[in-house]
């Protein structure tokens, strides 16, 4: 075995000790929640007629589309993409904050 396949198995082992009391559908529900609450939704990737939506991966959704675009590299966990839905609503807040300052000022 692989120096980094002894690795993998550790990291494994480590993931299913700490997760192992919790129902990993109840863990999903939360990721889920944290994105809800900045304006995102989390959604699985699926395979249509194009080569970058892919099925193995999480997308940060804006809640308010209707048909989104789930492109591109994605996320390997529903974790991430909750913090990618957090990032994206920070960024957002920050460009609305700006603007809103220089429209007070005009």
């Amino acid at each position: 075995m692989s120096e980094r396949g002894f690795l993998r198995g550790i990291r494994r082992e480590m993931d299913r000790h700490q997760l192992g009391d919790f129902d990993r559908g109840v863990i999903l529900r939360a990721h889920r929640f944290r994105a809800e609450i900045v304006g995102y939704r989390l959604e699985r990737g699926h395979y249509m007629d194009r080569e970058d939506d892919r099925a193995d991966r999480w997308y940060a959704v804006p809640i308010s589309e209707k048909n989104p675009r789930r492109d591109g590299p994605g996320h390997k966990t529903s974790a991430k993409a909750a913090e990618e839905a957090e990032r994206l609503a920070a960024e957002a807040e920050k460009t609305d904050g700006g603007a809103k300052e220089t429209d007070d000022t005009a």
